[in-house]
């Protein structure tokens, strides 16, 4: 196991050091000699005892020792691109009603996102998404085949 690590900085670079990343495989290469790799992934709006279960193989898979996984709900205020997205689908509309009330939409969105939507409530508009992340250890500087095949699996 490596010695603890001194955080500092409030960027996720100074948590994470890559020494390098493999687009073939989507794997980094951390600096602590470990290996990780991530995904970004819709919430789902509900659930139901099925998706507990696919979430419980996932925590008991044969992960090596000293394995990290983590599941995280971000939330974030950049809304930016779904409203262009909105917009993009009116963009050649003939009809000026429909054309403005796109952007009346579009802007109701975007103001929803930095002050309260109704008066009296504190409610926002956020992107919502999950992150799942793993990283899992080496033996070495360097990953052997058998661990690189290892963490694709």
């Amino acid at each position: 196991m490596t010695a603890p690590r001194q955080l500092t900085g409030s960027r996720a670079s100074a948590l994470f050091p890559t020494l390098a990343y493999d687009p073939d495989s989507h794997l980094f290469l951390l600096d602590d000699q470990s290996l990780a790799f991530g995904y970004l992934c819709e919430p789902l709006p509900a659930g139901d005892q099925s998706h507990a279960d696919r979430l419980l193989v996932l925590g008991n898979l044969d992960w090596p020792a000293e394995t990290l996984v983590q599941m995280a709900l971000w939330t974030s205020p950049d809304v930016e691109e779904k409203v262009a997205r909105l917009e993009g689908l009116r963009i050649d509309t003939a009809t000026p009603l429909l054309r403005e009330s796109t952007r009346r939409t579009a802007a109701f969105l975007r103001a929803g996102s930095v002050a309260p939507i109704a008066p009296g409530s504190d409610l926002r508009l956020r992107d919502l998404q999950v992150l799942i992340t793993a990283k899992l250890p080496l033996l070495g500087p360097q990953p052997t085949d058998h661990e690189r095949r290892e963490v694709g699996e």
